[in-house]
């Protein structure tokens, strides 16, 4: 990620201020994150520090410095509302567009649960997100035979497999699964 700065006013803002700071680590932003509580994490690189911003609300830091955090079933807020269209899946050696996106659904539920549409077919399921994984369980699923180029069965399969999500800037849901096996691509 490359955070480039346009041009500033160079007004006084006392001594106090950390502007000139927060430009400067601005710059050396190499990757961003979403927690589950909203906050937006810019890394710098080489483990020298992070970047914390919040909504607006106030934003309290974390008091345990061990690096291990509690695990996290909150639902992160950039996943819940939309309705995400399975748009793309990205292999090692393919890049394939999903025809018909709006029949291959994902409604993530504060609550952890998961509304899936998979073509035809309908199903429930639950996801996890901790400060080490985020996952997918996919529940019942209803059993119509949707036709022969449908990729509902593969959909569930892909969702079962996924191991971390990353939120674009563009606004895309990217379902990683493990070892690069491949990108699932979502879009509101």
């Amino acid at each position: 990620m490359t955070i480039t700065m346009g041009p500033m006013t160079l007004a006084e803002c006392g001594p106090e201020s950390l502007g000139l700071e927060l430009v400067d680590y601005l710059g050396q932003v190499a990757v961003y994150s979403l927690t589950a509580e909203g906050q937006l994490l810019l890394e710098l690189p080489a483990d020298s520090g992070t970047l914390v911003f919040g909504s607006g609300a106030a934003v309290q830091s974390p008091a345990d410095t061990s690096g291990e955090a509690p695990a996290d079933t909150n639902a992160d807020q950039a996943l819940v509302g939309p309705v995400w269209q399975w748009k793309q899946l990205s292999t090692p050696v393919e890049v394939r567009d999903i025809p018909n996106a709006q029949q291959y659904t994902l409604s993530f539920q504060e609550d952890g649960s998961l509304n899936i549409q998979a073509d035809c077919n309908q199903a429930a399921g639950q996801y996890t997100i901790d400060t080490t994984a985020f996952t997918i369980t996919p529940g019942a699923i209803t059993e119509m035979a949707c036709g022969p180029e449908s990729l509902g069965n593969q959909m569930i399969e892909y969702l079962d497999q996924v191991s971390s999500y990353t939120m674009t800037l563009e606004g895309q849901l990217l379902l990683e699964m493990p070892a690069n096996d491949g990108t699932l691509v979502f879009e509101p």
